[in-house]
């Protein structure tokens, strides 16, 4: 029996998923739910000694929610936290672009700093847990406090590299179908002047209204036609009354 070396084409793969267009879509659900956790670790900014297994307790249920359960073996299948699936898709822009595009590339990294520290943050909670000396007590409480602040400085500063990858696609119809279907999410985090100043962005070289129809219409979408022109209708209503 000879066995043959088969080559397996990944054009069907790349269609579907490894794309950046495609994995900066799913990227944006996961930052959405990890900026709905920045008022549950910004609590805990101000910690009291005397109250830590209270804080303790919620700063666990905080890193659970964030990057998952921890892996207790091999064979334990744990949940993943928004993070964690975050991460997981930055890591494809370094394997897509061959052109390792800065601002893609930067997100990434402090995507897997943020993780880095939250696997830390866990780390310190469990010595001070375990810890029998004040002394190393009061060290690990300090370590975590400038930790939680080191997180939400990050966190900050990801959703402001995210903004600025989004402008790579300026021409990609899908992508800006896409923030357009989920400007609600984009106003949420950013606010509407931010918001509306992305949406210009993209309406530098034509308007929206003519970018989307015409590329959808050319190649054969017409059914997406009245949701393009509700979204647009209902962006610019917003725009009006913004200004």
């Amino acid at each position: 029996m000879v066995l043959l070396k088969v080559q397996v084409s990944n054009q069907h793969f790349r269609s579907y998923y490894q794309e950046n267009s495609l994995v900066i879509q799913l990227i944006l659900k996961e930052l959405n739910d990890i900026y709905s956790l920045i008022p549950s670790l910004q609590s805990h900014r101000q910690l009291e000694l005397a109250n830590h297994d209270e804080w303790l307790s919620q700063l666990h249920i905080y890193l659970t929610n964030l990057i998952g359960e921890q892996e207790a073996g091999a064979f334990f299948s744990c949940k993943k936290g928004p993070l964690t699936h975050l991460k997981n898709y930055c890591q494809h822009f370094q394997l897509i672009d061959a052109v390792q595009d800065r601002p893609l590339i930067n997100l990434s990294f402090q995507v897997n700093q943020i993780y880095l520290n939250a696997q830390q943050l866990r780390h310190f909670m469990h010595s001070f847990e375990i810890s029998h000396s004040q002394h190393k007590k009061n060290t690990f409480f300090v370590k975590i406090q400038k930790n939680i602040q080191t997180i939400l400085s990050s966190i900050d500063n990801i959703l402001k590299l995210f903004l600025i990858c989004l402008k790579k696609f300026t021409d990609n119809e899908n992508v800006i179908f896409f923030l357009l279907r989920k400007k609600i999410l984009l106003i949420k985090i950013y606010g509407l002047k931010i918001t509306s100043r992305l949406f210009k962005t993209f309406s530098k070289k034509q308007s929206l209204s003519s970018l989307l129809i015409k590329r959808f219409k050319s190649r054969g979408f017409d059914h997406l036609l009245p949701i393009i022109k509700r979204e647009l209708f209902f962006y610019e209503s917003n725009q009006i009354a913004y200004c």
